[in-house]
């Protein structure tokens, strides 16, 4: 009984590490503040503006800043959009993002895979 109870966890226990080791999550900050972004639309009326940033394995992030409340909305390689509507979920408050994102990455492959997108809100 003990060595039957001994050699499963073993098996598990590798089974475990190997697991950890294959899918290890890793952070890549990228730069969201307005002066290391290129501004892409401003509405002189309400000064509002949207501002596309750098992400990682060919996502990006567009910035909105509108009536002093900012959001992000995530674009995929493939052109896709995915609005994260700050101020409808978040706050809506005024509020500001912090100058970096904080992307949550996987090394599948070779490749980077981000698999979460950490933006601070202030």
């Amino acid at each position: 009984m003990f060595w039957r109870n001994f050699i499963s966890i073993c098996t598990l226990s590798c089974a475990f590490s190997n697991i950890a080791s294959a899918n290890s999550i890793d952070s890549i900050y990228t730069d969201i503040s307005s002066n290391r972004c290129k501004t892409i639309e401003v509405d002189k009326e309400t000064s509002s503006s949207v501002r596309k940033c750098a992400g990682v394995a060919d996502y990006s992030l567009l910035v909105q800043d509108a009536d002093a409340r900012e959001s992000v909305t995530v674009l995929t390689p493939d052109g896709q959009q995915h609005s994260l509507k700050y101020s409808q979920i978040i706050t809506s408050a005024f509020s500001t993002l912090g100058e970096k994102a904080e992307w949550r990455v996987e090394n599948r492959g070779g490749k980077v895979l981000p698999i979460a997108l950490i933006v601070r809100v202030y």
